[in-house]
């Protein structure tokens, strides 16, 4: 049997590693990411003619 205190402390640290997989996809995508976000925001304002 798995006591409380063992669980809290199971979920902090797998709570903790999905973040810091979380925190590595930002680091790798982000710059990614806001280029199309930026391409996309660009097309639609030119797309809407401002």
């Amino acid at each position: 049997m798995i006591s409380d205190r063992n669980k809290k402390w199971a979920m902090l640290v797998l709570s903790g590693g999905a973040l810091l997989q979380l925190g590595g996809c930002a680091v790798t995508f982000g710059p990614v990411i806001n280029s199309l976000l930026q391409s996309i925001g660009l097309t639609y304002l030119f797309g809407r003619g401002f």
